[in-house]
């Protein structure tokens, strides 16, 4: 590896976030960057970004977010926040003045959050319904709808978060004909044109910096594409979003220099190791709150100690077990209470992505990685606690019809 900045802050025209690449490679790999916004602390990456539920952390208020994590980017769907109806939501009254963002004084998210908006929340929640030429499927609390284009292009401006991603065709479907295949590149790259096409119109209205999407297919079936990105986008994006960590890895060179989101699911450590060695700067872990709602405490460390063990070592510890029922320990039944799971499982996270990027700044990154993947299992075991956790609400689940009833009955 060998350090380099990627571009000098005064080539960076004033609307972008200023992203610099502390240490990369010229073959791919794990990068070190510091992502700046404006009026907000540097981001180091590689680093995590908390998804959202209707504009919150799950388990965390903001009050809690702010005294006792550590948490520093945030991502919210849109879709979050609209109506299924075509009234105005309540998030689009919220007022704000100067540089003021709507959608952060409406969540009361702190400004040291980089605050990242996309059409959809994390994870996807596949509608029943196909994209159209003009709009995406979307999932609002209340129901499914679609989204216009140039509706979501609207909310973007209005909002004003950080950093806004594009649209993307993304299909759900198992089995993907070519035809469809064909269809979405040019969907996506048709919205992404008519986006970039509305803010040079309104190039005197303060629009977010913008993400492009990066389709989760191969090289070959978006070559056009990217190489539209490289020719006549380039200078009109501040970032690249992909939705599969594959996918990072087919970037073309000049795009290089360019921050990275991955809006993905990543299940265990292992999983975002793999995506680090691939290049992804940012990285949305949804399983966090997955995993406390279950009673799993993160008790992984990078990087592991030098120590010898038996066998691999749990990634978390079952705290529904019977042994903490009587414990008066730290780590006790009390821990149950998902808030504090939560918060104890994101300072894990937290800590995993510091020494991550040590590593990655002392050369050491893929050795310890390889070792961390020997220590520890490879999966995260449920144990009791799975099924005993909150009640799931219905904008968390698609129905297909004939369902079972999700939630157990509490009274008789």
């Amino acid at each position: 590896m060998a350090s380099s900045a990627a571009i000098s802050e005064s080539q960076l025209p004033d609307e972008m976030l200023k992203f610099f690449l502390d240490r990369t490679s010229e073959f791919g790999g794990p990068r070190l960057g510091r992502l700046l916004s404006k009026g907000g602390p540097p981001l180091q990456t590689p680093h995590y970004v908390a998804a959202t539920s209707r504009g919150v952390v799950p388990h965390i208020s903001e009050d809690l977010l702010q005294r006792h994590t550590s948490i520093s980017a945030v991502y919210m769907g849109v879709e979050d926040f609209l109506e299924k109806s075509r009234t105005q939501a309540p998030v689009f009254k919220t007022p704000a003045t100067g540089d003021e963002s709507a959608l952060r004084k409406y969540t009361a998210l702190p400004s040291s959050c980089l605050l990242i908006m996309g059409p959809h929340r994390v994870p996807r929640l596949a509608p029943p319904a196909q994209n159209k030429d003009s709009a995406v499927s979307i999932s609002t609390s209340v129901g499914f709808r679609t989204l216009e284009a140039s509706e979501y292009d609207a909310a973007t401006l209005a909002l004003r978060p950080d950093v806004a991603t594009g649209l993307a065709d993304l299909i759900s479907a198992d089995k993907i004909s070519k035809k469809r295949i064909e269809k979405s590149t040019d969907r996506t790259h048709a919205w992404l044109r008519d986006t970039i096409t509305r803010r040079e119109e309104q190039s005197d209205r303060s629009w977010p910096p913008l993400f492009a999407p990066v389709l989760p297919l191969e090289l070959e079936l978006q070559q056009i594409y990217l190489q539209d990105l490289v020719e006549e986008y380039k200078l009109n994006i501040s970032g690249l979003v992909a939705f599969d960590t594959r996918s990072v890895a087919l970037l073309p060179e000049p795009l290089a220099y360019l921050p990275r989101i991955c809006l993905s699911d990543p299940q265990t450590p292992h999983d975002i190791l793999d995506s680090i060695s691939l290049g992804v700067d940012l990285i949305t872990i949804p399983s966090v709150t997955s995993t406390s709602e279950q009673g799993l405490a993160f008790s992984f460390s990078f990087p592991v100690p030098s120590t010898p063990n038996a066998g691999p070592q749990p990634l978390a510890i079952d705290m529904w077990s019977d042994s903490h029922a009587t414990s008066s320990a730290p780590l006790a039944t009390e821990m149950l209470a998902w808030t504090l799971l939560q918060i104890h499982n994101f300072h894990v996270l937290n800590g995993f992505f510091v020494q991550v990027r040590e590593s990655i700044a002392a050369g050491v990154f893929d050795a310890e990685a390889q070792r961390f993947k020997q220590y520890y299992e490879h999966s995260l075991v449920a144990g009791d606690g799975q099924g005993r956790g909150p009640r799931i609400r219905g904008y968390q689940a698609k129905s297909i019809g004939g369902d079972t009833k999700r939630n157990d009955k509490k009274w008789v």
